[in-house]
């Protein structure tokens, strides 16, 4: 799961960026829900992004409908069922994160390094 940071955080998220779970300890989570420093992110559907119909389409068939469900899939798995380079996938994963400004290190991790910044 995602999270948008609502209040700066010590450990170097910013207010707006978008972390994965795994950046935050497990016991933190919670406690930064209640005091509204972090939300749970729901993500738009892929065919809001200018430009993505065609793709929305494609990862429509394999049950993938909004932007986090593409950022969390597997790039090879995607290049493979898509029928496109794994480079192509990463180009398009950073262009999804940079549209919801996806940053900390499970997005560089996904080939977005830089996005959102």
């Amino acid at each position: 799961m995602q999270y948008r940071v609502l209040k700066h955080l010590s450990t170097g998220p910013r207010k707006g960026d978008v972390i994965d779970e795994s950046e935050l300890a497990k016991y933190a989570i919670e406690p930064l829900i209640r005091v509204n420093a972090i939300s749970p992110v729901a993500y738009p559907p892929l065919d809001a992004l200018p430009g993505w119909i065609r793709r929305s389409e494609l990862c429509g068939e394999l049950g993938i409908t909004d932007i986090g469900e593409f950022l969390e899939a597997d790039t090879e798995y995607l290049a493979e069922q898509l029928n496109f380079q794994p480079r192509t996938i990463k180009k398009w994963k950073k262009e999804a994160a940079s549209a919801v400004n996806v940053t900390g290190q499970k997005a560089t991790d996904r080939g977005c390094q830089g996005c959102g910044q």
